[in-house]
């Protein structure tokens, strides 16, 4: 990340990714879908098991 502070009021500071951030930019795509996916299957086990408790 890399930060630009302006001079002047109000203060102005801008962000931006760095090439290294932007390469965990696939990464970080990759684990919010495996996050989504995850959440489809646990609403999928709780909806099969309806009631009966799980063990594990």
């Amino acid at each position: 990340m890399s930060r630009t502070v302006y001079p002047g009021v109000p203060a102005r500071v801008d962000y931006e990714l760095t090439a290294d951030g932007r390469e965990l930019v696939p990464l970080l795509n990759a684990l919010g879908d495996w996050w989504e996916e995850l959440q489809r299957r646990r609403q999928s086990w709780a909806a099969k098991s309806s009631g009966s408790k799980n063990l594990d």
